[in-house]
């Protein structure tokens, strides 16, 4: 975890990163601008607990700054330190790898100058220490002008700093939680920035391509504290997918003409039969809606008899189109380590590592399927249980009848029917394709 705590000692503070460090089991603490060059021991163990930890600090330059690292041994082992006014390097290896890992803990200058001075240096840290690396803490710059809001953007660091970024071929986890890390009243208002973040190596992101980076609530302090996680979360069977390797091992030809070729046929005797008995059942229904209404259950396997006869044919449409993937089966790629990297970043991007749930950070799967489950739930619930009555004395009015089914609730038949008849295309909007 990554905090800005401007300041340490302040009572308010130890509290706010005591309460962080056991509501999220922090295992290794980068903090920026402590402004002391003197901790004691007893001040770390307030928020640390009588659990072990080492630590490394880079005292301030003046009355600011200030670097500091704490970690739990029985997690990461220390192998070397290198120590700058702006950062702090700590090499050592997490338990149960065997790689090494670089963790560079940052609080960038304000000046520009100085800001390129210091993506020079870190440049050549990273090209001189091999492992996996990571980047984090204060970097007082931002990468794009929408990670600004009422603050001025200032193009030529933000250029340079992306250039720092690509140079070092370093990738970042989307950030979940908040779109901003730093909060200031100005005398126009309330300025927001993204100036705190993680990078991380390319390697390290392929190793842990579903890692999370989550921005924690700010509580009394004006920086959000980020929460890198690398714990792999286990929503369940993923789908089943294809690999170019099987080509190559032995018998794959003689499996797949047995076993697919079975499946194929099966299918297809049960796809026939499926299609006579629905439309067997269509055609009777259809003579039957000439005499009277149907009811909703007859209406029902109307509609769930068209759903399968266009599903049928959506399915031997496809069958006729090529194979535009064929021939990367067949052939492979020849930039694997690009092709997963997208891959990789890709799912990344897409992953749902956990969610804020009453002001709680949430990973459990279990906890953040219901959370989902619950919100879509409440989108769709009937707002007011009775529906007010509207009497009016008119000589022409609805029967009662249609006035009932005007007033009446949505039935899930009416539903299912309505969404049914949209075709391929769900819920259009104003724009209805032509």
């Amino acid at each position: 975890m990554s905090i800005n705590i401007r300041g340490f000692g302040v009572d308010k503070k130890v509290k706010l990163v005591k309460d962080w460090k056991w509501a999220e089991k922090v295992s290794f603490l980068a903090i920026q601008e402590t402004w002391r060059s003197d901790i004691p021991d007893s001040d770390i163990a307030q928020f640390w607990g009588r659990s072990g930890w080492y630590k490394e600090v880079v005292d301030p330059v003046g009355r600011f700054g200030g670097i500091m690292c704490i970690w739990d041994p029985g997690m990461f082992s220390k192998s070397s330190v290198i120590k700058d006014p702006n950062f702090l390097l700590v090499s050592g290896v997490l338990k149960g790898s065997m790689d090494v890992v670089n963790i560079v803990n940052i609080y960038a200058p304000q000046k520009p100058i100085d800001k390129r001075s210091l993506w020079a240096r870190l440049l050549s840290v990273k090209n001189g220490h091999p492992g996996l690396c990571v980047f984090l803490g204060d970097f007082n710059v931002v990468r794009r002008p929408e990670e600004r809001k009422i603050s001025k953007y200032k193009p030529a660091c933000a250029r340079e700093f992306n250039n720092f970024i690509f140079e070092a071929e370093l990738c970042e986890y989307n950030l979940k939680g908040s779109k901003f890390t730093y909060l200031i009243e100005g005398p126009y208002g309330k300025k927001f920035s993204k100036i705190d973040r993680i990078l991380v190596c390319k390697a390290f992101h392929n190793l842990w391509p579903e890692a999370c980076v989550l921005s924690l609530t700010r509580g009394q302090s004006d920086h959000n504290p980020i929460l890198l996680t690398i714990k792999n979360l286990n929503f369940g069977l993923k789908p089943f997918r294809f690999f170019s390797s099987w080509l190559d091992r032995q018998d794959f030809d003689q499996v797949v003409e047995d076993k697919i070729k079975a499946w194929r046929d099966e299918l297809r005797v049960k796809e026939g039969e499926t299609e006579v008995h629905a439309k067997e059942e269509l055609e009777e229904l259809e003579a039957v809606i000439e005499d009277r209404d149907l009811s909703n259950e007859e209406e029902w396997v109307r509609l769930e008899c068209k759903r399968k006869l266009n599903s049928i044919e959506d399915n031997r449409a496809k069958d006729l189109k090529p194979r535009a993937r064929l021939k990367w089966a067949m052939e492979g790629d020849d930039n694997m380590k690009f092709f997963h990297g997208m891959v990789n970043k890709n799912k990344s991007s897409n992953g749902i590592p956990g969610l804020l749930i009453d002001n709680v950070s949430e990973s459990k799967p279990s906890k953040v399927k219901k959370s989902v489950h619950d919100f879509f739930r409440d989108k769709f619930k009937e707002d007011l249980p009775s529906r007010p009555d509207l009497l009016c004395a008119f000589e022409k009015s609805l029967l009662e009848e249609d006035a009932f089914m005007l007033s009446d609730k949505f039935s899930k038949v009416e539903i299912k029917a309505a969404v049914f008849e949209c075709g391929s295309d769900r819920a259009l909007g104003p724009m209805v394709l032509i």
